[in-house]
Order: structure tokens, then C-alpha cells, then sequence
């Protein structure tokens, strides 16, 4: 937690600065993340600004026994807006969304390929494009068949200006009825 607090800061100062494009893209490592940036960023909104202070337990020495980290509200902003590119950038794991196959690749003989979504994301209609492996596949293309929904989990990534799914199992659901034009 210190160290993606001292990171979190290292960001702040190198986009005052104006290295703004990498500076919260090289704090990742150190353990910052959207979540740390939203939370920080609430704390500060709260109250105006926020401190926090870190004092080691004497069974655990350290080379600094205290640390203090101060966030204001500009700081609070620029967080804000890293989280929100955070989660524009990085694979959101586990995600799991609920639809229909919209259509498969050309193909339909092939084992594997890929395969068109239409779900609702964030209650948007939305494409999702996937690569899926034989017994996804096979999956999603029975569900097409048979105008069944779906439920996808992934790994939900951004990809230009598209969503794309990876590492995907496919799920079909009960019910059925020609409702590709709506997801579930």
C-alpha cells in the first residue's frame, strides 16, 4: 500500500510537470490501479483533502518507522481521470455478459474462429468481437442455430475504439426464440 500511495504521488508530480502521457502507465507496477485511484480520489472529494499516515509496528522495522502522504483536490482529479483511463486500457478479468451470437465467422463448418456478440454492457447494446477456441466455438455456434442466449466470460478489453473479449467461455442459456436483435 506505501508503495502504490508513493507512486500514486511520483504520477501526480510527473503529470504537474507534464509527463502526463506514461506517468500513471509506470506506477502500475508499484500497485496502483483504478480501484486505489477512485478510492484516494473519494477520500479527497469527501473532505477536501486527505492525509494519511503509515507508522510501521515495532515488530516489523522498517527503514522508515512513519509515512505521510497528503492528496488535494486537484490531485483528486487527476486520479479520477487515471482511473478512468485505467479502465479504458487494461483487460477487465472475469467479466461476464449475457446476449446473443450475432454471427459467427463465414465459416460455420470450422472448429474454431471468430464469433460476433451482441450484449448488453452497462445497459448499452453493444458488438463484442471474439476469437474462441474449438469448444467455445462449437457452443456459440449451436446457440446461433438455435436463436439461444448466451452467457460470455472473459477477459473485456478495449481494442482501438472497440470492446473485444478474450479468454472466453461461452454459455448457453435456457430459453430461446429469434431475439438476436435484443439482448438479454
Amino acid at each position: 500500500m506505501v508503495g502504490a500511495l508513493e507512486a500514486a504521488q511520483r504520477a501526480i508530480a510527473k503529470v504537474v510537470s507534464g509527463d502526463v502521457a506514461s506517468a500513471f502507465d509506470r506506477a502500475v507496477e508499484y500497485g496502483v490501479s483504478a480501484n486505489l485511484c477512485d478510492t484516494v480520489a473519494k477520500l479527497v472529494e469527501r473532505s477536501a483533502a486527505l492525509e494519511i499516515r503509515v507508522v510501521w509496528a515495532d515488530s516489523r522495522p522498517s527503514p522508515e518507522s512513519k509515512k505521510r502522504f497528503k492528496f488535494s483536490e486537484s490531485d483528486a482529479r487527476m486520479l479520477k481521470e487515471a482511473a478512468r483511463i485505467f479502465r479504458l486500457k487494461f483487460p477487465k478479468s472475469g467479466t461476464t455478459l449475457y446476449g446473443y451470437v450475432q454471427a459467427p465467422a463465414e465459416d460455420e463448418e470450422a472448429v474454431e474462429g471468430r464469433v460476433t456478440f451482441k450484449v448488453d454492457r452497462d445497459g448499452k447494446t453493444e458488438s463484442l468481437g471474439a476469437i474462441l477456441d474449438c469448444d467455445n466455438y462449437s457452443r456459440a455456434v449451436r446457440a446461433y442455430q438455435k436463436d439461444r442466449a448466451v452467457a460470455i466470460t472473459g477477459e473485456l478489453e478495449r481494442v482501438k475504439q472497440r470492446w473485444q473479449i478474450s479468454n472466453v467461455a461461452v454459455r448457453e442459456l435456457d430459453g430461446g426464440g429469434d431475439k438476436r436483435n435484443e439482448p438479454v
